[in-house]
């Protein structure tokens, strides 16, 4: 049987991982939970083999000063981004991507809520986000390929998509098997787990996403090396 390592740091809690961000007034409040939460997430059909746990919660949402209308078209890209290294094999997860969109969705039609409709250009940012956090070995809302701005300053300047309200989810399973193994219906229950990562995804505000899944082979040190599901969801209004 493989071996479990638990890492509970208060600065960065590693992999089986869940970030949600919600931009504000551009305000961070940040958040902590505690350790019996934190395992809690993980009790749930896990053998508890050679994972590693980051949770870190900066719920705010961002939302622009003015109404500006919704592209419904990708939007082509304001800044020029930022060509990734290629430190880590990776694949995107398509399948992987519409199954976690058909739960949400689902989810959100047994609360009452409205279907989120899938945006290309919502998915493009995601599926960056997901692989600058592997390629860049980190996990946080911040960009350090962008000096360390936020999700906002990403999806708005960097992708040019001009919604009104944005959210960002995010979450990171590892293990040493192949990352195959991992199913991305994780993603869904960890996030479903979390308050305010549930609240993101039942926010009656919302009506667009994009998910973006990367299938690791490695992974750096953030990630201890393991083989990764790196998961990212935009929302959009």
């Amino acid at each position: 049987m493989d071996h479990q390592l638990l890492q509970l740091n208060n600065s960065h809690r590693l992999i089986r991982g869940l970030v949600v961000g919600m931009y504000r007034f551009k305000y961070f409040r940040f958040l902590r939970i505690t350790s019996v939460i934190l395992l809690a997430a993980l009790v749930s059909g896990c053998s508890f083999a050679d994972l590693e746990l980051l949770f870190d919660r900066t719920p705010s949402v961002t939302e622009a000063v003015t109404h500006i209308e919704v592209p419904f078209a990708p939007a082509k890209i304001a800044l020029e981004l930022e060509r990734l290294p290629e430190k880590y094999g990776y694949t995107y997860d398509e399948n992987g991507e519409m199954e976690l969109f058909d739960m949400i969705n689902e989810y959100r039609r047994e609360n009452g809520l409205q279907a989120l409709e899938m945006r290309d250009n919502l998915r493009a940012s995601a599926r960056y986000k997901s692989n600058a956090m592997l390629q860049l070995d980190y996990f946080e809302h911040s960009n350090p390929n962008f000096e360390g701005r936020g999700f906002d300053y990403l999806i708005w300047d960097v992708f040019g998509l001009k919604y009104t309200v944005i959210g960002e989810n995010l979450a990171s399973v590892g293990k040493s098997g192949p990352s195959e193994e991992i199913d991305a219906a994780e993603l869904f229950e960890g996030w479903k787990s979390s308050p305010d990562h549930n609240a993101q995804m039942l926010n009656p505000d919302f009506r667009y996403t994009g998910i973006g899944l990367v299938r690791s082979t490695s992974s750096g040190p953030r990630f201890k090396g393991y083989r990764t599901l790196i998961g990212t969801q935009h929302f959009g209004y």
